[in-house]
């Protein structure tokens, strides 16, 4: 047996550098134990039959990328070594469960030495601590105009990155953000802080244990990460139909997803058409938005999607979705494959950080991603800042929507008492009061006016009654009068809205949270022109 393995392991290199040249660096396995005839591999996405005893070999070409993307499967006979069969694939045979003792590693991509040299931070991941903005503090507030902040975070078939990524967003909406825990809907893998290992033989993630749970791998610290779902589409909705009795029109929602995706067409849907990996199968771009649409009307969607092929969502989020305003950005567009790494995917690990004000590995921002210098970070700005990896996707259903939308404040923001104060002292609220009134006054006045009017009309009219050319002057009169009346208090009432809306502008471009003095270090001209 072991020579035939021999032979098969020398057929496959041979066989695959043949065909991608010298320089390529796939990642290689076998099988140790023999399939027997009629036995089926699960590879996610199908079920590859056995037609006699064979020899299972998996070749993962890009090995470090999130799945989905290219790889092999081949079926080598048992008996004679010969190769029966090579399936281009794009999910391995351990997407949603661990290798199996017997899976055997052939060949070893330079990457996983990358990663085995990689070190837990020196200190703790600590945003509250290490991050260069000020913080959102629980200070008291005086008057309230915005809505509440929601956040889902969604991975299904997760590997230990991913955990890893959400448990760096976590600190960040508690810590720099002053999200509430229970307005934070965290989806994943099997409904606990687990996943699935992935592992190139030099290199293996660490393996969760629930029943002696490990610590966060980045920094040594225990996750606090409270996982309420399991990464399914029933996770969702059960997450989004606790939402739904507490979103409201003036709330904002966060959704980040996470882990492997691709695309398929599946019998009577739509082409090409984009899905999550769960542990219950396919997550369907489609299904993803319908189950979204079960949330009333709410203010601000704001989507982050990590997973390959994100970009096939974009056009089923921004036709779909329930919110009056949203953004979404992806990794990557349809039908490509977003990077992975250690300890965080890259993409992600920089649009957090941005948000963070603090890179994953606790160092400081190397610049700062505060691009308008109004010290806060925007979406658009935390996208702009991760440009560098993937090919970063965004579409707003509004122009410069993202520019506008922050983790801080859900746009027409509620601010602090000091800002509430500035915003007293500048008179527009006292000078609004005082028109609301005048208008509300008028309003009133007409009311009268048209009742008095039209009961003084009616008698008119009686005594006009067999005289048809007087009756039709005085109609043509009496439209004329109330049309007149009506277009001034349309006017009156298009005014007082018009004011209103600049209000909002004016109190959202007080006082900012980030304090200058205390953002990451910028050596630009702007910046010292700015501090001086």
């Amino acid at each position: 047996m072991e020579n035939i393995k021999k032979k098969i392991v020398e057929d496959v290199s041979k066989r695959y550098f043949s065909k991608r040249g010298e320089h390529a660096d796939p990642a290689m396995y076998i099988e140790g134990k023999v399939f027997e005839k009629g036995a089926k591999i699960d590879v996610f996405d199908r079920k590859i039959s056995v037609a006699k005893p064979a020899h299972y070999v998996f070749i993962d070409e890009q090995p470090g990328m999130n799945w989905g993307h290219a790889c092999q499967h081949l079926l080598y006979d048992a008996k004679e070594g010969k190769l029966i069969s090579e399936i281009d694939g794009k999910f391995p045979p351990f997407l949603n469960r661990n290798p199996s003792d017997t899976f055997e590693s052939l060949r070893v991509p330079k990457i996983a030495k990358l990663y085995k040299n990689k070190r837990m931070n020196r200190i703790p991941l600590e945003p509250a601590k290490l991050t260069g903005y000020k913080l959102l503090g629980p200070l008291p507030f005086k008057w309230q105009l915005q809505g509440n902040r929601y956040a889902i975070m969604f991975s299904g078939s997760s590997n230990c990155r991913h955990v890893n990524d959400f448990e760096f967003l976590y600190r960040t909406l508690l810590d720099v953000y002053g999200f509430n825990p229970g307005d934070i809907y965290v989806c994943n893998h099997d409904g606990n802080v687990n996943w699935n290992i992935s592992c190139w033989d030099a290199f293996c993630e660490p393996a969760q244990d629930l029943a002696n749970p490990i610590d966060y791998p980045v920094d040594g610290t225990p996750f606090r990460l409270q996982v309420n779902e399991p990464g399914t589409r029933t996770g969702f909705q059960n997450a989004i139909s606790q939402l739904a009795t507490r979103i409201g029109s003036h709330d904002c929602l966060y959704i980040f997803t996470n882990n492997h995706g691709w695309y398929s067409t599946r019998p009577g849907g739509t082409p090409d058409e984009g899905y999550m990996s769960t542990p219950d199968g396919e997550y369907w771009a489609e299904d993803f938005v319908a189950d979204l649409s079960a949330l009333p009307r709410f203010r601000t969607l704001l989507a982050v999607m990590e997973q390959c092929s994100s970009g096939s969502f974009i056009p089923p989020v921004i036709n779909g979705s329930p919110a009056d305003k949203t953004v979404i950005q992806t990794a990557v567009p349809e039908k490509v494959s977003s990077a992975g790494g250690w300890f965080f995917d890259p993409w992600i690990e920089l649009w957090i950080s941005a948000m963070a004000g603090v890179r994953g590995d606790s160092s400081a921002l190397a610049v700062s991603p505060d691009d308008n210098l109004d010290s806060k970070i925007s979406a658009y700005e935390a996208f702009d800042f991760a440009l560098s990896e993937d090919d970063p996707q965004m579409q707003e259903s509004s122009t410069d929507l993202s520019k506008s939308v922050f983790l801080s404040s859900c746009c027409t923001s509620i601010k602090l008492l000091k800002e509430f104060k500035e915003f007293e002292k500048s008179g527009i609220k006292e000078m609004l009061k005082d028109r609301y009134k005048e208008v509300m006054k008028e309003f009133k006045e007409f009311g009268m006016e048209a009742k008095m009017f039209t009961s003084e009309f009616e008698k008119e009219i009686d005594s006009y009654v067999d005289i048809p050319a007087i009756r039709e002057e005085q109609l043509m009169r009496a439209r004329s009068g109330f049309a007149a009346q009506s277009a001034k208090l349309s006017r009156e009432v298009q005014s007082l809205s018009t004011r209103i809306t600049a209000l909002e502008k004016a109190v959202n471009k007080l006082t900012p949270f980030i304090k200058s003095n205390v953002r990451p270090d910028i050596k630009g001209k702007a910046f010292k022109d700015k501090k001086k």
